[in-house]
């Protein structure tokens, strides 16, 4: 089962098993009934667009990428020749989808219609800021790019492959397999700090706490396995604030502008110095 939070105001998630979704508010509880998808029950599968009140979901092989309604299930559209994608993110505006596919050209989705608005050849997958106009690409040649100005800032891996993207005023988080948590300034691609992990551990995603300006991450030790732990830092020097144990939920997302942590085992953790 994996979980996915919607595109601009994080207060929808959705719960995925194969094929079966199941749509929620982490503040008033469930929306919708269960309804079959051809979601194929991996993870970064799933997105839920606000916008378009859409949930897409993703299919490796035969079934492609499809759209259904977030309230009732029902089917929009179906792309079957979009396959092996492995992973969608939204456009900050809720109206465009980012399809990264297995050996193929990313597809810039339209949500409402479905149609391809273009392809981005060599991308893997692609993270829009919600505070700033500017995205990262994730490629062979890893880039933040300035939406406004066309500029283009290169940043370097330190292992083999990024996890996650977050994003905070002026800054980019970017979180590495086996490797450092790395703060970056947007205007220049400069690195302002990192946090490493103990060794045989990676945070998986991040997320960003508006209110108490904080950066957010679920850390598991990829090698021995056990409980994944919320990590609060500051943004500013990247001092862990403080730590959280949230158990063994197979997967594990941050919602409601950075205020909770909402998990595949139906908890809902509050992120905030005064935990509910």
């Amino acid at each position: 089962m994996h979980v996915a939070v919607a595109s601009s105001s994080g207060r929808r998630a959705a719960l995925g098993d194969s094929h079966t979704v199941v749509v929620f508010d982490p503040g008033i509880g469930v929306l919708s009934k269960r309804f079959e998808t051809t979601f194929d029950g991996m993870p970064q599968r799933l997105a839920l667009s606000d916008e378009f009140d859409a949930l897409l979901t993703a299919s490796y092989w035969v079934h492609g990428l499809a759209s259904y309604c977030a309230e009732n299930g029902r089917e929009r559209w179906r792309r079957k020749d979009l396959v092996r994608v492995e992973r969608i993110s939204l456009a900050r505006d809720g109206l465009t989808a980012y399809c990264g596919r297995h050996k193929g050209s990313l597809a810039v989705v339209d949500v409402g219609s479905g149609e391809s608005i273009r392809t981005i050849r060599g991308a893997y997958s692609v993270h829009e800021s919600m505070f700033d106009p500017v995205h990262f690409v994730d490629s062979a040649r890893p880039r933040l790019l300035d939406d406004v100005g066309g500029r283009s800032i290169g940043v370097s891996r330190t292992t083999f492959a990024f996890l996650d993207v977050g994003f905070g005023p002026g800054r980019a988080f970017v979180t590495e397999s086996a490797g450092p948590v790395r703060c970056l300034d947007i205007a220049d691609g400069l690195e302002r700090w990192r946090y490493v992990p103990e060794p045989g551990c990676h945070v998986l995603s991040l997320g960003y706490q508006t209110a108490e300006s904080l950066l957010l991450g679920v850390e598991w030790a990829y090698e021995s396995g056990g409980p994944k732990r919320l990590i609060r830092w500051s943004e500013d020097d990247g001092s862990v604030i403080d730590t959280t144990l949230l158990g063994n939920p197979i997967d594990c997302c941050i919602g409601l502008a950075g205020e909770v942590v909402v998990s595949t085992d139906g908890r809902i953790i509050s992120t905030s110095r005064t935990r509910s």
